[in-house]
């Protein structure tokens, strides 16, 4: 017997707070992993506001306010207690899920790394109470003052594991990371009040609506409101009806205000932000030869799907998912990116057009300026949109029409392109045939 074998301890069974430790390894990588955690919970407890503020310099105290549902007094010592959770009740409840939780773990985890303190008051309750852990880490309850809604204050993030501190970035780079949690949630719900302050500072705020009376309203300015940044943004959207059932909606901004980091790129599935390489790799193909090495395109896609097409649990943090028709998937993308950017979503600006050049046609999808190949290389996508199905043509048709109806000012001035190059010379019209092949 080898002496590693001998001095091996027998099995034993491990104690709560170091099984709830071991989880939080998995799920709370740092600060703006709690603040995920929370912000899931307060949306899945129906709020219309939520406030997220960072408390200290080295980011290592929070605070999240909603407005929601509240915890019932009887459900407190539950809400802290592992795999307890009011989200699933059956294995169907996990194949189709309705919620951003659904584990049970998040707020047994906090705990354990943390100092963390909730205030609670239930909608149906007249009575607001205070939970907290003592130095034992026995879980303390009192009457407190509080309205409807729940307030979760977490400091000294990592003090009970401070082996994990190390694991760290600098507090300017665990900052951001928190800033970019709060903005893809506030994007994936348009429909709720996002605010988040950094030691008293107001980093950004959204008005949200939870009447959605025009949620592509609301999501503009929402985008517009986290970014802070006069973008100039194009909606498009694609539906497929037959089964499976997909939809696909979002915004894009022009090649002009590409971005050097890939974050750039927002990706909602179902309501919620995740990573998602099969959406990735169809925007890589698409924008292929349109965009600088290491650049990136600002897009920000929402695809809406039955939930049992889709698996959530797949990833300790929910960041990745997986697809029963992960090929459908692909197809809608790039058929719907390359609509977007081949037709555009509004009329071309034929102002910028020269009407002396050869690529006048490409130059519709194209300020002028871009280079030669990228031009080419977008004329040939258009043409290849062309010989598609007659389904295609007829969505093809259906754009083109669109962009006819457009304003008297935007007829006459595409009759005007239209007339000037009808008027060019046999050798002209030759060359632009030439350029056309």
């Amino acid at each position: 017997m080898s002496k590693s074998s001998k001095n091996l301890a027998s099995i034993r069974l491990l104690s709560k707070s170091l099984i709830d430790q071991i989880s939080a390894g998995e799920v709370i990588e740092n600060p703006a992993s709690i603040v995920k955690e929370l912000l899931d919970n307060s949306i899945d407890a129906q709020a219309k506001s939520i406030q997220v503020e960072i408390l200290s310099k080295d980011i290592r105290s929070l605070r999240v306010i909603d407005n929601g549902l509240g915890i019932r007094e009887e459900d407190l010592i539950f809400a802290f207690t592992n795999h307890a959770t009011s989200k699933i009740n059956s294995l169907e409840d996990l194949l189709s899920l309705q919620t951003k939780g659904f584990r049970g773990e998040a707020l047994a985890s906090i705990s354990s790394i943390s100092d963390l303190t909730c205030l609670t008051k239930h909608q149906d309750s007249e009575q607001a109470f205070k939970i907290y852990f003592d130095r034992d880490l026995n879980l303390q309850k009192t009457k407190a003052a509080f309205n409807q809604g729940t307030c979760f204050e977490i400091r000294d993030i990592f003090g009970r594991v401070p082996a994990r501190l190390k694991f760290l970035s600098s507090p300017q780079a665990e900052s951001q990371k928190v800033y970019q949690v709060v903005r893809e949630l506030a994007i994936a719900h348009p429909e709720i009040s996002f605010e988040l302050k950094n030691r008293g500072k107001v980093v950004f705020k959204t008005l949200g609506d939870h009447n959605q009376q025009n949620i592509q309203n609301i999501w503009h300015s929402t985008i517009k409101a986290l970014y802070q940044e006069d973008l100039s943004l194009s909606y498009f959207e694609n539906l497929r009806e037959e089964e499976p059932f997909m939809q696909l909606k979002g915004y894009l901004a022009p090649l002009s205000a590409a971005n050097s980091s890939s974050k750039s790129i927002v990706t909602i599935v179902n309501k919620r932000p995740i990573v998602c390489p099969i959406i990735r790799k169809a925007v890589r193909y698409i924008y292929q030869g349109l965009l600088p090495q290491g650049k990136y395109p600002r897009l920000f896609l929402d695809l809406t799907l039955d939930p049992r097409e889709v698996d959530f649990n797949v990833h300790p943090t929910k960041k990745e998912v997986r697809y029963q028709n992960a090929g459908i998937l692909y197809r809608l993308v790039l058929s719907s990116l390359e609509k977007a950017l081949i037709l555009g979503s509004k009329a071309p600006e034929v102002k910028k057009v020269d009407s002396t050049s050869k690529n006048t046609e490409l130059e519709l999808f194209f300020p002028p300026g871009k280079k030669t190949e990228t031009k080419k290389a977008l004329f040939r996508e258009k043409s290849s949109l062309e010989e598609k199905t007659p389904e295609s043509k007829k969505a093809l048709f259906t754009e083109k029409t669109s962009l006819e109806e457009k304003t008297p000012e935007s007829k006459k001035a595409l009759f005007t392109e239209k007339t000037s190059l009808e008027e060019k010379t046999p050798e002209s019209k030759k060359a632009l045939f030439t350029e056309k092949t």
